[in-house]
Order: structure tokens, then C-alpha cells, then sequence
């Protein structure tokens, strides 16, 4: 991303104020010579965008699941060697073309008409620019408190393929699938082949089977019970209340294949197993902390429960890769700020930085919860890679601007000739960018669509955010500060 916009920013104007006659300035040929003078105009925002891309990807590296700390470990490794060759290998590569490369008419256009266009519209119509986004963000707030984290894989797929249907048909016909299973543990390893111990799991397992959402539950109190009722010769017997007559019928049952997998051999430990109907990250780890819950109350004292299973820990681990992304994406925006704060020393310079690229995000989770897409272990990637998209724009506008503010000159002059040189490289690789991500949303697969669909709008929005809603605020009463 750097490397990209340092490329296209080594052909930028000089940075004297633009006037009628050197607004031609951007139609001149690349030369040799003006390699290194160009290149020391954009490095600082080259550097400041690159390191706040980098940042990004540490943000993804708080995830504590290995695979994806390395990924973003590795994605920052890259960013900033990038970053570095941008800064040093490309000017002097520059220099030594053997010859002097025309500037394409298309840039000169977005720049020098557009670019001039757009500010003349923001500075006429500043209030309503502002008002709108205001309102823009007000309405998809509504939809933020309804955003939920949750991953059901099976729902990644449509209906009618062969994945769906062959999961909904297992689901209506057997007792549920996903396997899950709670453990309970005497702390002091003591027998849990008590009345006390075998009537409290029991009991766990008659609330957890009052959920919709469990199709079966096993424990070591049904066949305990069952051979209690073959030996007392009635049905309704229930579970045997003599602790020895318990370890006669456990000895009886050690015969028994796979008893093992309800209750260890020292009692020391029992296990409750269960088939969930629904496969979702949010439903399984609530069945777990109800469970949990419930034994606390209702368990012996020095026993504790614990959730565990392949779905338990795959639901976990799924919530964990959303919210350490979300952790992230916050770490990565007041990193920025803070950043910000330090190159322009001005705190409301800082604000300004962070509010057109927090403004997507939050506009993007607010339709999510409006829609009812929930964060999943995809969807959640997508507020990582439009700040590390939008940031870059952000950084280099605000650049330019500040850089003519030094030099006293009108601020709407000042972000005219910032707007001409950061219009032609940020509409073009965005817009690129947007496309490539939308291409995604022609997938059947509900992870590619929706991680596609949403970040190419993500792209989009950050992109009106900083050619609309970034101007509106540098023309506002930040002008006379910066």
C-alpha cells in the first residue's frame, strides 16, 4: 500500500500555493533531477501511513490463537520493509531512469479540475456536508447495540447445497450434532460416587435437556439409574441413595464398554455429554456458561464444572478471533491518533485523523447489526483492512494541508493543491481496491460474499469520508489552529 502511493506521489507538484498558472503544474513530465526533491515531499506521510498500517497488523496479532498473532506479526514485518525500500531503494531508482516520463492526462485531470471541484463544493456547502454524515451516522448507530459476535460455519453455505441440507436433515432427525460435554471435577480428588455428587449431575442434566437447544445429554446418573430399577423392580425407583449400593452398581457397570467416558475409573471425575441443535459460536458458549452457572448453585461444594469438546473450543476460539480483532481495530485507532498528535503536535489535528476513518467502521458494524450479520471469525477482518486502506488517504491529505498552513496560505488554496495531488492516487487505487473486494460478493459462499461485499462498501465509505467529511472539518474552526 505505501510503496503504491509513494510511486504515484514521486510525480507530485511542487509545494508552493498553485496559482492559474502553475495549476498546470501537474501536467509536466517526470524528471530525473526532481526525483530525490519529490521524494523528501512525501516521505513523511509515506512513513506516518505506513507505520499506521503497520500498527494495523499488530492490532491483528493480539488475537491469542498462534496462526493468526503470526499472520499479523508477519503482515507488520512486511509493511514496514516495504515502507523502508519506498523511502530509500525507489527514489534512487527513480534517479536512474534513462529517461523522463510524461504524466498521464488522467491524473492531471482528477487533480487539477476535479481535485479544485470537490473543495469549492465542500467550502460552499460545509454545513450540510457536515449535517449529513451526521445524520448518516445517527441512523446506522441504532444498529450497533444489536451487533452480535457469533460463527456458525453451516450458515456459511446456502440453502440447497450439500453441506446445508445434509446438516438440517442429521439435525431434524437424531438428537442434535454438536458434541459437547461438561466435566466436573471434586478439587480435593474425592469420589464423586456420592448420593449427593451423582443427584446434583443428574439434576444438571434434567436443566440443560430443558433447553430447546439441546437434543440429548448423557450422564453416569442414567445408567445408574436404570440398573437401580432393574434390581429394585420398578421403573420409577429412581437413583440409589446408599453410597455403597452406588460403588456395587459402578463395579457392575465398569463391564460396560465406554462407561469410562461418563465417569473416571477414581470417581474423581465425571463427564455430562451433550448434542447441541444449534451449531452457533453464541448459542454453544451460552449452553456452557449456563451450565457452569448452574452448578455453582446447585453442585457440591469443592466440585467445580467445566465446558469443554471439539464445537466448545471451536466456538471459543472463533469468539476469541473476533474480539481480539476488535481489540485490535480499538488499539490501532487511538494508536493512530496518538501518532498524529506527535507529527502535527496539535491534539484537534489528532481528532481530525481518526474521524474519517472511525466513521466507517462504526457505520458499517451499525448496518451489520441492522442487517443481522454478525461478527464472525471473516466479517470482523473487514474493520482492520479499510483502516489500514483509509488511513493512508487520511494521513496524506492531512499532510499536504498542514505543510502549506506552515507557509500562511488560505486554507482553501492550501487543501485546493493537497486535494489535486492525493485526488488522482486515492480515487484510483481505491476505487481498484473496491472492485477487487466487490468481485468477492459474487460468491455463494456466505464467509467470501459477506467479507467482500463489506469491506469493498468499508473502502467506499472511508473513501467519501475523506474527499467530503476530512475537508468540511479543515475548513471548519480547525483552520485557524492547524
Amino acid at each position: 500500500m505505501a510503496s503504491a502511493r509513494c510511486a504515484w506521489s514521486a510525480r507530485w507538484a511542487p509545494r508552493t500555493r498553485r496559482s492559474p498558472s502553475r495549476r498546470s503544474s501537474s501536467r509536466r513530465s517526470f524528471s530525473r533531477s526532481a526525483a530525490p526533491t519529490r521524494s523528501s515531499e512525501v516521505a513523511r506521510p509515506v512513513a506516518l501511513s505506513g507505520l499506521t498500517t503497520g500498527i494495523g497488523f499488530l492490532g491483528v496479532a493480539l488475537v491469542q490463537i498462534e496462526a493468526i498473532r503470526a499472520l499479523g506479526l508477519s503482515g507488520a514485518v512486511g509493511t514496514f520493509a516495504v515502507v523502508a525500500a519506498a523511502l530509500t531503494l525507489v527514489p534512487a531508482a527513480l534517479s536512474l531512469l534513462p529517461f523522463d516520463a510524461p504524466a498521464p492526462r488522467l491524473r492531471a485531470m482528477i487533480g487539477d479540475a476535479w481535485g479544485v471541484a470537490l473543495v469549492g463544493f465542500v467550502a460552499r456547502h460545509r454545513r450540510a456536508v457536515l449535517a449529513t454524515w451526521a445524520a448518516l451516522i445517527a441512523g446506522l448507530a441504532l444498529g450497533l447495540p444489536r451487533l452480535s459476535v457469533e460463527t456458525d460455519a453451516t450458515r456459511w453455505f446456502p440453502r440447497g447445497s450439500e453441506v446445508r441440507d445434509s446438516y438440517e436433515a442429521i439435525r431434524a432427525r437424531l438428537s442434535g450434532i454438536s458434541p459437547m460435554n461438561v466435566v466436573i471435577d471434586a478439587r480435593d480428588g474425592s469420589s464423586l460416587a456420592t448420593p449427593a455428587a451423582i443427584a446434583a449431575i443428574d439434576g444438571l442434566s434434567a436443566e440443560l435437556a430443558r433447553r430447546p437447544d439441546v437434543g440429548k445429554v448423557l450422564s453416569i446418573a442414567d445408567p445408574l439409574r436404570q440398573i437401580h430399577a432393574a434390581f429394585a423392580g420398578a421403573a420409577d425407583a429412581g437413583l440409589p441413595q446408599d453410597p455403597a449400593l452406588i460403588e456395587q452398581y459402578l463395579v457392575l457397570l465398569d463391564s460396560v464398554d465406554r462407561i469410562g467416558d461418563v465417569l473416571r475409573a477414581d470417581r474423581a471425575s465425571a463427564n455430562v455429554l451433550l448434542r447441541v441443535d444449534d451449531n452457533s459460536s453464541d448459542n454453544l458458549l451460552d449452553v456452557a456458561r449456563g451450565a457452569q452457572e448452574w452448578w455453582r448453585t446447585h453442585g457440591p461444594p469443592d466440585t467445580e464444572a467445566r465446558a469443554t469438546g471439539i464445537m466448545f473450543e471451536f466456538a471459543r476460539a472463533e469468539d476469541e478471533i473476533a474480539m481480539g480483532q476488535i481489540r485490535g481495530l480499538a488499539s490501532s485507532l487511538l494508536v493512530v491518533g496518538g501518532l498524529a498528535f506527535l507529527i502535527f503536535r496539535a491534539l484537534r489535528v489528532a481528532a481530525v485523523a481518526i474521524l474519517p476513518d472511525a466513521v466507517p467502521l462504526a457505520m458499517t458494524f451499525g448496518f451489520m447489526g441492522l442487517a443481522q450479520i454478525p461478527l464472525d471469525a471473516a466479517t470482523v477482518v473487514v474493520g482492520c483492512l479499510a483502516l489500514g486502506i483509509s488511513v493512508d488517504d487520511t494521513i496524506h491529505l492531512l499532510a499536504g494541508f498542514t505543510e502549506h498552513k506552515l507557509h500562511r496560505e488560505d486554507p482553501r488554496l492550501a487543501l485546493e493543491d493537497a486535494m489535486g495531488r492525493v485526488l488522482p492516487p486515492t480515487l484510483l487505487t481505491t476505487l481498484a481496491i473496491a472492485i477487487g473486494f466487490g468481485v468477492l460478493g459474487l460468491s455463494g459462499f456466505a464467509l467470501t460474499r459477506n467479507f467482500g461485499l463489506l469491506t469493498a462498501a468499508t473502502v467506499g465509505v472511508a473513501l467519501l469520508t475523506n474527499l467530503t467529511l476530512l475537508p468540511a472539518l479543515l475548513l471548519g474552526r480547525l483552520r485557524e489552529r492547524v
